[in-house]
């Protein structure tokens, strides 16, 4: 796999409600989640950074770069928040990079490993789509190739909203992942749990 050719993104787009703020800019072993799961994929030898969603930060890890949620080269309109919105945008960007795939992934996984990261970018040898998956799929933590935009912006454009509903048009692979890997730190409580657990420092 030629590394050089994958952009490592970052979703930080969502409205947070029931994390009460910004959980993207939340502390999690003595940095931010965003920062955090940069530096996860930057462990992953990716060195194409961005962020995706929500608004321009003054500093960020590993000169990753904010990539604001568009549509076929068009700025989002309104307030939509969905995570195909998030894949697209970074499709988008991924490809302007020069880059012919991308991992994606959520700002709150943030026990996600740079050994799953890497073997989500392998499996794209024989998929179009790969998603991290347990006992349930995660469908923001994944990797894809730029070539499958065309096909969800066509999903998108006809008012599919649902990621795992727009990637039934892919050739997806599942990936088996531990599951404390894909644990959400939907509030923060749960935040503080997980960074209490042994597997936060394992």
């Amino acid at each position: 796999m030629n590394i050089r050719a994958v952009l490592g993104a970052v979703l930080v787009g969502g409205e947070s409600k029931r994390f009460g703020r910004d959980k993207a800019a939340a502390i999690f072993r003595g940095q931010t989640l965003l920062d955090h799961q940069l530096a996860t994929l930057h462990a992953a030898t990716i060195t194409q950074l961005a962020y995706v969603g929500g608004n321009p930060r003054a500093v960020v890890a590993h000169g990753a770069v904010h990539v604001p949620d568009a549509v076929g080269g068009r700025a989002a309109l309104g307030p939509e928040r969905s995570a195909l919105l998030g894949v697209l945008s970074a499709l988008l960007y991924a490809e302007s990079a020069g880059c012919d795939r991308a991992v994606i992934i959520a700002c709150d996984v943030p026990l996600l490993t740079s050994a799953t990261i890497t073997s989500l970018c392998n499996a794209l040898e024989s998929a179009e789509i790969a998603v991290a998956s347990a006992e349930r799929s995660h469908w923001t933590i994944i990797a894809a190739r730029t070539s499958t935009r065309p096909l969800l912006e066509h999903q998108y454009e006809t008012g599919v909203r649902a990621l795992h509903e727009a990637l039934t048009h892919c050739a997806v692979l599942f990936m088996p992942v531990a599951e404390h890997e894909l644990v959400n730190a939907n509030d923060q409580k749960t935040l503080q749990a997980i960074a209490d657990s042994p597997s936060a420092h394992g």
